[in-house]
């Protein structure tokens, strides 16, 4: 019988603040550069560093 191995993604503890702060930082900075028309959640959460879901 074959064992099949299974692969677990390492989590980091979340730190809800921080999280926060780099949404907001991300949107800021992108925003002063681009002007609203521009922005899109996809774009401030791969500046964030997080999913998009979590933007």
């Amino acid at each position: 019988m074959a064992s099949r191995a299974t692969t677990r993604a390492i989590r980091r503890p979340r730190d809800p603040e921080a999280t926060r702060e780099a949404i907001l930082d991300a949107a800021h900075r992108l925003l002063a550069r681009s002007g609203p028309e521009a922005v899109s959640l996809s774009e401030v959460a791969r500046l964030a560093g997080v999913n998009r879901g979590t933007a």
